[in-house]
């Protein structure tokens, strides 16, 4: 497993590449980072190469799982942000909802 960072028009892009014993490559974008699964022959160099070739459907993903943590509540649209703690606790502040 190899992880790295891409740039694409200007936003960072964490990549978490994964060799198996495939045929082919497959791009999975979750939680803002990219999900690269490939046959163990696969250099990071053609990856990248791939990567950047795709890059307007990938930024495409990313931007739509940016918005996945937006919440609709009473008419006002805000960031929901989950926070891993020990308190059971909603909290809102200004924009923002911490669950």
């Amino acid at each position: 497993m190899t992880n790295f960072q891409v740039n694409l028009d200007d936003e960072a892009i964490n990549v978490l590449v994964t060799y198996k014993k495939i045929k082919n490559i497959y791009f999975k974008v979750k939680e803002q980072t990219l999900y690269v699964t490939c046959p163990k022959s696969v250099s990071l160099n053609v990856i990248k190469e791939l990567i950047e070739s795709r890059k307007k459907i990938i930024l495409k993903r990313v931007k739509e799982t940016k918005k996945e943590n937006i919440l609709h509540l009473f008419g006002k649209t805000y960031q929901l942000e989950i926070v891993n703690d020990s308190f059971n606790d909603i909290v809102i502040i200004d924009d923002i909802i911490r669950v």
